[in-house]
């Protein structure tokens, strides 16, 4: 498995937060939805901010390419009661408020 991705500036490892990703899902009964939403928002918090990164970081942890950009756009928006991330102009995904304080 590859652990790094290279952003548009910058390298991350993403050791940390694919173990993060599966702790979570290992103490949670989760149905594939749910492990991707909570394995994008994980990815966004650690710096994995744009579409194609995230959804090649999604096929490592075995999800379509297709699928994590469904959850990604699906779930993108400027309600916190409805969406779990937000995505600029530019195309940068950021966590909403709520979710960055869980």
């Amino acid at each position: 498995m590859i652990l790094n991705i290279k952003t548009t500036e910058i390298c991350i490892d993403l050791r940390e937060a694919y173990d993060d990703i599966e702790a979570i899902w290992a103490n949670n009964k989760l149905n594939r939805n749910e492990q991707a939403l909570i394995a994008i928002g994980v990815l966004i918090a650690y710096g994995v901010d744009r579409k194609r990164p995230i959804c090649g970081a999604m096929k490592r942890l075995g999800f379509k390419p297709s699928h994590a950009a469904v959850m990604l756009t699906k779930s993108a928006g400027n309600n916190p009661e409805r969406h779990h991330w937000n995505c600029n102009s530019a195309g940068i995904y950021s966590l909403l408020g709520a979710a960055k304080a869980a």
